[in-house]
């Protein structure tokens, strides 16, 4: 399923990025409790993306999946510092283009793509309000 493989690709970048912002690489990132927790959040996410990807045998052995992914469009190999800025406009990105494949997935899909997108967007928020206090 193309949408769900480029949705964990995007999860698996999101997990990169908040990787790099928590590795003590950009004092204004390193180690701050909020990222570890929405650090954790995605985690989630991306195993319950993955428990939905329903691969052939022979496919699943031919091409087993690597963990994560160094490019994709949560902009996580990009180059340059990970900023609270930057984490934010990750997760208003992927909240978007969740809730723009709502309409074109099953209902299953749909649903748990809708509470991520959720989740996302309430990230955009908690990232800068329990950091900048």
């Amino acid at each position: 399923m193309v949408t769900l493989d480029a949705v964990i690709a995007a999860e698996e970048n999101l997990i990169s990025l908040y990787r790099t912002a928590l590795d003590g690489s950009s004092p204004a990132t390193a180690g701050r409790p909020a990222l570890v927790a929405l650090l954790t959040q995605h985690e989630q996410h991306l195993a319950r993306l993955r428990a939905m990807l329903v691969q052939p045998p022979a496919t699943a052995q031919a091409s087993p999946r690597s963990s994560p992914r160094p490019s994709g469009p949560a902009g996580a190999a990009t180059p340059g510092p990970v900023t609270i800025a930057r984490l934010r406009a990750a997760e208003h990105a992927s909240a978007t283009r969740l809730v723009q494949r709502l309409a074109t997935v099953e209902p299953a899909l749909a649903q748990l793509f809708a509470s991520i997108a959720a989740s996302d967007a309430t990230h955009v928020t908690r990232s800068a309000d329990r950091d900048t206090r």
